[in-house]
């Protein structure tokens, strides 16, 4: 391998270990612009009756992801809890539970205390007690559950068997950071592609 040869591999593997870095750092610092869901902002609409919920099945996960945090806009105070729902099977469970108390009407974020792993295919759900969360009919292809009414937020395993029949978008969605495994994987392939590259231009 010529000295001119020698020099490119070793640009290039640093210049590609700095993508790399910038890679696994960046979503971490900007994972507040990575959301799943809609817009939790003022609408037209809440809902008159308590303890139901609902599955966001027209919006599945597109891959892996780990949530930090979530926000919602209600009209009313009281309990709610944000859903996972695992969508991967004929009636979809509840994969994760996150319940908390709206003592101010408005917009409400939350952090979670460890981040939560959401996979390919699973959906956001609301249980609404006393806090109902703002609505349109903007679309979103929001289903209620046909189980019925819930008196406190469903449990981990707990199984659902929601429809479509209401086009609705409800004010509430999740942030998430994209999973290492995954941005490793990318960083990977950009320094095999560099190297590549400067193969053939030498």
């Amino acid at each position: 391998m010529s000295n001119k040869t020698r020099n490119g591999v070793r640009q290039t593997l640093m210049s590609a270990s700095f993508s790399l870095g910038v890679l696994l750092a960046g979503p971490i610092t900007s994972a507040n612009a990575i959301t799943i869901g809609a817009d939790a902002i003022d609408r037209a609409n809440n809902d008159s009756f308590s303890n139901f919920a609902i599955g966001l099945q027209s919006a599945p996960i597109p891959s892996a992801h780990k949530i930090n945090s979530w926000k919602v806009f209600t009209g009313n105070t009281g309990e709610l809890a944000l859903l996972i729902l695992n969508g991967n099977a004929a009636t979809p469970t509840v994969r994760g539970v996150f319940q908390e108390t709206i003592a101010v009407t408005g917009l409400n974020m939350f952090n979670l205390a460890t981040p939560f792993s959401i996979q390919t295919g699973d959906f956001l759900g609301i249980w609404m007690g006393g806090a109902k969360v703002d609505w349109d009919n903007n679309g979103g292809g929001i289903g209620y559950s046909s189980a019925g009414l819930f008196a406190s937020a469903p449990t981990v395993g707990t199984a659902f068997n929601l429809n479509t029949s209401l086009d609705r978008t409800y004010s509430i969605n999740v942030n998430y950071i994209p999973e290492p495994g995954a941005l490793a994987i990318l960083g990977l392939g950009l320094i095999g592609l560099g190297m590549v590259k400067r193969k053939r231009a030498a």
